[in-house]
C-alpha cells in the first residue's frame, strides 16, 4: 500500500463530523445550564491567613464543597499545577499518589486504584475517563492537549458508573480550564532548563463587553531527549509542541442564558518513546541467542536503535455549554466536537539490527458528543438531576511492521505487514440521581444509568510478499445498568459518608487480528466504600479518609497470543484499599501536605492467560492470586511549603518540596519480576522570591533530584523480540522560571 494510498485510507471517502456541524447541533441543541464550574475560595476571613481555606469542586457534577463531596477526590489547582511544573500526564504521579501513568508508544495509560488498560489500539478502551470542561475524551492521549491555563484538576478515585458512565471503573480525571476574568489580565511565565528545554507559557484575558468575556491562553515547549541512540548519535525523542485555546464566556447580568464556548488545538513533532529491554527470553531456558551483529544496552540512557523513534500528534477541540437558569430549575447543555491525529515510528526489538521494527504507525479519531442535564436548586431537603448522553466517534488507525529475523534466525523472505482498522462506536445513556435528607444532617442518595454501546469494526491484514490478505467486518452491542446508592452525614466539621456504586468499560474487538472473530465482553466492578472528612482546630488540619473493597467481573487484560497482542476477559478479581490525605498549617507561613495509599489486588478466579516463556513455548499462565499491575501495595506523597517575609527584598522567599515514594509496581498483567519496578522514591525542589505584590516570581527548581532511574512501562514481546521492553521515567531536570502577571 502506497502512501497516497494509506494516507487515501487514513483521510477516508468522507469526514465524520464537521465544526459545521457541531455548531448547527449546539445552537439548535435547547439546552443549557448554569456554570457549574468552581473555584477555589477562602472559607475563612482574610485576616484568618492560618486557616485552610475551602476547595468546592464539581466531581457530582453540581458545585460542592471538596468536605461535603462524598466520593475520594483530589483536587489540585491551577498555580499548584504550574509552580509543580505539572505539564504532562505522566506528571501527575507526582501529586496523585492512587494514580499511575504508563506509556505506550507515548501514549498515556491512566490507572487509578490499579485500573486501566495497557493497550492502544482502537478496539481498546480505558479504565479510567477524562474529562475538558465536562467533555468526554474518547482517546487516552487526548488527556495531553489540556494540561495548560487550568483553575484546577479533579481526580475521582474509585468507579463513576452513575455520573460518568462508561469507562470509568478506576475513576475519573477532569480537566477544568480557566474562564474569562471579569477585569483585564495577563501573564505570561517562562521555564529555561537542562536538555535544553524552554517552555513559555501566556495567558490574556478580560471583557470585551458587559456581558462577554474573552479569554486566550497558550504555550510553546521544545527540549533534547532523555536517552541518546549511539547507532545514528541522535536523542531518542526531541518534542517540539505549542498549543492554543479561546474562551468566549456569554454572561448577560439580567438574562437567565448563559453560554461559554471553548476552541482549542495543539500540535506536538519529534516525540519519540525509548524502549529498553529489561529481559531476554532464550531459546534454550538460561541461553541468550542474540541476534546476529546486533548490539543491546545495559544503560537505558544510552540504546542501539536501526530506526530513531519519532512521533506526530494534532489535537483539535470545540465545545459549547449553554445554560438556562428558572426559578428553581437549570437546564444545561455541552455539545462538543473532538479531532485527533498521530503518526508515529519505533524501534520494537530496541537493537540496531532490522529485525522489527514499526516504521508507520497512525491513529486517527473524530468524536462527538451532546449531554443535557436538568438540575434543581442545591438547596432544600430534596435535590435531583436527570440527564441523557450521546455520543459517536469514528476512528481509524494503520500499522506497518517490518518483520526480518526470530529469535536470531533471518527468515529466508522478510516481510511487511500492513494492517488497517476503521471502526464506529456509538453510545447511549439515560441517568439519574437523587438526594433526599430526612434528618438534620443525615442525607440518602440514589441514582442510576443506563448505557447502551454499539461497536462495528472493519479489520485488514496483509503481507505483501506472501501474496496474504485477511479481512473481517464485526458488530457487537453491550448494555449495562450503573446504579449508585449512598448515605452520608454532616455535623460541624465532620463529614461520613457510605457508598455501593456500579461502574463498566465498553467491551470491543482485538483491533489487527481478522483472526480473532469475537468481541471481548464489557467489565463490571461494584465498589463499596466508606469514608470519614474533618478539619481540625480551627481549620488549620485537614483529615480525609477513605476505605473500600472494589469486586470487578470480566476484568479485561493484555495477552499475546498468535504473535499478537489481544484483549480477553481474564476473571474476576479484587481490590482492598484505604487512602489517607492530611494538610497542615500551623502558621500562615508553614504548610504540609501528604497522601498515603494502601492497595491490596488479586485475581479471584482467572481464565489462563496466554504470555511467552520463552522464544518457543507459549506459557498458559492462571492468574489466579497474582496481584495487579499498576497498583503498588504502598505509596505516598509529602510535601512542604515554607514562605519566609523579607522586607529588604521587598517580597518572600518561598521555598517548597514534595517526595512521592511507590512500592513495588508490576508493569504488565502477567505480573512477573521481568516486567516488574522495585519501590522507588522521586524527589522535587523548589527555591521562590515573590513580589509583595503577587505580581512577579523568579525561582530555580529541580524535579528528581537525586536522578532515580525508574520504569513507568514494560511489554512482554512477541514471538519476534523474545525480550521484554521498558520505558524509563524522566532523569533530574533543573532549570529557571520567570512568572509575571498583570
Amino acid at each position: 500500500m502506497n502512501d497516497a494510498a494509506r494516507d487515501n485510507w487514513l483521510n477516508g471517502e468522507e469526514s465524520c463530523m464537521k465544526f459545521e456541524l457541531l455548531s448547527a447541533v449546539a445552537l439548535l441543541a435547547l439546552v443549557p445550564a448554569a456554570q457549574a464550574q468552581a473555584q477555589e475560595a477562602t472559607a475563612a476571613a482574610e485576616d484568618d491567613a492560618q486557616a485552610l481555606g475551602e476547595i468546592v469542586v464539581t466531581a457530582t457534577r453540581r458545585g460542592t464543597a471538596l468536605q461535603t463531596t462524598p466520593l475520594a477526590v483530589t483536587a489540585l489547582s491551577g498555580d499548584d499545577l504550574a509552580r509543580s511544573g505539572v505539564t504532562s500526564a505522566s506528571d501527575l504521579v507526582r501529586v496523585a499518589p492512587t494514580v499511575q501513568i504508563a506509556r505506550i508508544n507515548s501514549i498515556p495509560q491512566i490507572y487509578i486504584r490499579g485500573i486501566g488498560l495497557q493497550n492502544s489500539t482502537i478496539g481498546s478502551e480505558p479504565g479510567v475517563a477524562v474529562h475538558i470542561n465536562g467533555v468526554y475524551l474518547a482517546r487516552p492521549a487526548m488527556i495531553e492537549a489540556g494540561l495548560y491555563d487550568l483553575e484546577r484538576v479533579e481526580v475521582l478515585r474509585g468507579p463513576q458508573g452513575t455520573l460518568y458512565g462508561r469507562n470509568a471503573t478506576g475513576g475519573a480525571v477532569n480537566l477544568i480550564t480557566a474562564r474569562p476574568t471579569d477585569t483585564l489580565d495577563a501573564s505570561a511565565q517562562v521555564e529555561i532548563g537542562n536538555y535544553d528545554r524552554i517552555r513559555m507559557d501566556g495567558m490574556v484575558s478580560g471583557p470585551v463587553s458587559e456581558s462577554v468575556g474573552v479569554r486566550v491562553a497558550g504555550y510553546l515547549e521544545r527540549r533534547d531527549g532523555f536517552t541518546q541512540n549511539l547507532t545514528t548519535g541522535k536523542p531518542v525523542g526531541q518534542p517540539r509542541s505549542f498549543g492554543g485555546r479561546v474562551t468566549v464566556e456569554l454572561a448577560p447580568d439580567d438574562s437567565i442564558f448563559s453560554s461559554v464556548l471553548v476552541a482549542d488545538f495543539q500540535q506536538t513533532t519529534r516525540d519519540g518513546n525509548a524502549n529498553y529491554i529489561r529481559a531476554f527470553y532464550p531459546t534454550i531456558p538460561g541461553v541468550y541467542v542474540p541476534v546476529p551483529g546486533g548490539r543491546y544496552s545495559t544503560n537505558p540512557r544510552r540504546v542501539f536503535y536501526d530506526l530513531d523513534p519519532t512521533g506526530t500528534s494534532e489535537h483539535a477541540g470545540l465545545s459549547m455549554e449553554n445554560a438556562l437558569a428558572f426559578d428553581g430549575l437549570t437546564v444545561k447543555s455541552l455539545t462538543s466536537y473532538r479531532y485527533m491525529r498521530r503518526k508515529y515510528a519505533s524501534d520494537i526489538d530496541a537493537t540496531d539490527v532490522p529485525n522489527l521494527n514499526n516504521p508507520l504507525q497512525f491513529d486517527r479519531s473524530e468524536s462527538f458528543s451532546q449531554e443535557i442535564q436538568l438540575l434543581s436548586e442545591n438547596s432544600g431537603n430534596f435535590e435531583w438531576l436527570l440527564g441523557g448522553f450521546y455520543f459517536h466517534e469514528k476512528a481509524r488507525d494503520a500499522f506497518d511492521f517490518d518483520i526480518r529475523t526470530t529469535f536470531g534466525a533471518p527468515f529466508v523472505v522478510p516481510f511487511t505487514l500492513n494492517i488497517r482498522n476503521a471502526q464506529k462506536s456509538e453510545s447511549f445513556a439515560a441517568f439519574g440521581q437523587a438526594s433526599y435528607t430526612f434528618l438534620p444532617g443525615l442525607k440518602a442518595t440514589v441514582g442510576l444509568r443506563y448505557s447502551h454501546d454499539r461497536k462495528t469494526i472493519d479489520e485488514f491484514l496483509q503481507i505483501p510478499q506472501f501474496f496474504s490478505v485477511q479481512n473481517a467486518s464485526l458488530k457487537d452491542s453491550w448494555s449495562a445498568l450503573t446504579p449508585k446508592f449512598g448515605l452520608e452525614y454532616e455535623s460541624g466539621d465532620t463529614f461520613i459518608y457510605a457508598s455501593a456504586t456500579r461502574g463498566f468499560k465498553a467491551g470491543g474487538f482485538n483491533a489487527g487480528n481478522p483472526a480473532q472473530q469475537e468481541s471481548y465482553q464489557p467489565e463490571y466492578v461494584w465498589t463499596y466504600e466508606a469514608g470519614l472528612k474533618r478539619d481540625w482546630f480551627d481549620n488549620r488540619v485537614r483529615t480525609n479518609l477513605a476505605v473500600f473493597r472494589s469486586d470487578y467481573s470480566n476484568l479485561q487484560v493484555t495477552q499475546f497470543l498468535n504473535n499478537t497482542s489481544q484483549l480477553r476477559n481474564a476473571g474476576s478479581a479484587r481490590i482492598d484499599g484505604l487512602e489517607l490525605e492530611v494538610t497542615v498549617k500551623p502558621s500562615s507561613q508553614l504548610q504540609l501536605q501528604g497522601a498515603f495509599t494502601y492497595l491490596d489486588t488479586g485475581y479471584n478466579r482467572s481464565t489462563p492467560v496466554f504470555t511467552l516463556l520463552d522464544p518457543v513455548n507459549l506459557e498458559l499462565v492462571n492468574m489466579t492470586g497474582r496481584p495487579l499491575p499498576f497498583a503498588p501495595k504502598y505509596a505516598f506523597t509529602l510535601g512542604l511549603n515554607y514562605t519566609v517575609p523579607v522586607p529588604a527584598l521587598d517580597g518572600d522567599i518561598v521555598f517548597a518540596a514534595n517526595h512521592a515514594w511507590r512500592s513495588k509496581t508490576f508493569l504488565d498483567s502477567v505480573t512477573r519480576e521481568t516486567e516488574a519496578q522495585k519501590g522507588y522514591g522521586i524527589t522535587d525542589l523548589r527555591l521562590a522570591w515573590q513580589r509583595s505584590d503577587g505580581r512577579f516570581e523568579v525561582a530555580i527548581f529541580g524535579r528528581n533530584v537525586f536522578d532515580t532511574t525508574f520504569f513507568i512501562s514494560a511489554l512482554r514481546g512477541s514471538a519476534s523480540v523474545g525480550g521484554a521492553v521498558a520505558n524509563v521515567g524522566a532523569p533530574a531536570t533543573y532549570g529557571v522560571q520567570a512568572r509575571w502577571s498583570l
